[in-house]
C-alpha cells in the first residue's frame, strides 16, 4: 500500500471510487425534472450523470494533454509509475467522459395526434445518438415522459421498439408529476450494472485469448485493471481486488 501523504498526491481519477456514468439525452426541461429529483435526494450516489447532445461523439481519441486530464505537476510525477501501466487517460474517459449507457427522454403526449408531430423528432435524435455512438459499447435506453405514469402507453412504446430496433427492457415511462425519479433511477442503475458486467466479460475473454500469444506484462496488467475497474463499478469487490492485486504485482515484474 502507498503511504497516506504519496496518496494524496495521486491524480483525482486514481483516488475517486469508480461510479458508473449516465449519459441523459433530450429537451431540456424533461432531463431537468429527473436531475432536480436527484439533487434533492440524500445519501451517497450509485450513479453519475452527464448531459449528452445531439453533436456528442464519443471517441477514443488521445489528443487531451496528460497534464490536464493528471493535475499538477507534482501529481504526475507522483503517478509516473502507475501512468506507465495504466492511462489516467482512459480512467478519466470512462469516469467522465464516457457514459456505459445513454437514456433519451421523449415527450410523450396523451395526444395521438400530437405524438405523431413529436415521435418523428424523437427517432431522428435516436438515430443521431446510435451514429455517435458506433463502435463503441454504450446502452442506449428511452425514458418516455408524459404527465402521469398511469397513462395507458403501451401501444405506443411497442411501436416505437419495432421502428428503433429497441428490447422491451430498455424503455422506460417516467410520470414527470409522479415524482417518478426513484423508480427511474432503479431503472438506469440495473442497466449500467449490467452494461459494467458486459465490459468485464469483454475484458476477460480479452485476456483469455491473449493468453496464448505473446504479450508484455504491461498489457496482461492493463487487462486486470480494467477487469478490476468494471468489478468496483458494479460494487463487486472481492473480484475488484483480485484483479487489481494482479494487475500490480504484473506491473513490478
Amino acid at each position: 500500500s502507498l503511504p497516506s501523504g504519496r496518496m494524496l498526491r495521486l491524480p483525482t481519477v486514481l483516488r475517486e471510487h469508480p461510479i458508473p456514468l449516465v449519459g441523459l439525452a433530450g429537451p431540456e426541461e424533461l432531463v431537468a425534472v429527473f436531475e432536480d429529483g436527484v439533487t434533492q435526494q440524500q445519501g451517497p450516489k450509485d450513479l453519475c450523470y452527464m448531459r449528452v447532445e445531439a453533436s456528442s461523439v464519443f471517441t477514443s481519441s488521445k489528443t487531451a494533454k496528460a497534464s490536464a486530464t493528471m493535475g499538477s505537476t507534482d501529481e504526475v510525477a507522483s503517478a509516473k509509475d502507475l501512468s506507465q501501466t495504466v492511462s489516467l487517460q482512459w480512467l478519466q474517459k470512462h469516469r467522465h467522459e464516457m457514459p456505459v449507457a445513454i437514456c433519451l427522454f421523449a415527450n410523450c403526449s396523451e395526444s395521438e395526434s400530437e405524438w405523431k408531430q413529436e415521435e418523428p423528432a424523437v427517432l431522428n435524435l435516436l438515430d443521431v445518438i446510435r451514429y455517435n455512438c458506433r463502435g463503441k459499447n454504450i446502452r442506449l435506453l428511452v425514458a418516455f415522459v408524459s404527465s402521469s405514469s398511469e397513462i395507458v402507453m403501451e401501444e405506443r412504446i411497442t411501436a416505437f421498439r419495432r421502428r428503433t430496433d429497441l428490447e422491451k427492457s430498455n424503455v422506460f415511462h417516467f410520470g414527470k408529476h409522479d415524482d417518478d425519479t426513484t423508480r427511474l433511477q432503479k431503472f438506469l442503475l440495473e442497466h449500467a450494472l449490467n452494461q459494467c458486467k458486459d465490459e468485464g466479460r469483454r475484458a476477460r475473454k480479452e485476456k483469455k485469448e491473449a493468453e496464448g500469444r505473446p504479450r508484455g506484462p504491461n498489457l496482461s496488467a492493463r487487462q486486470n485493471f480494467k477487469i478490476a475497474f468494471f468489478a468496483e463499478c458494479r460494487k463487486d469487490f472481492k473480484a475488484a481486488l483480485k484483479h487489481y492485486t494482479a494487475a500490480y504485482t504484473t506491473a513490478k515484474e
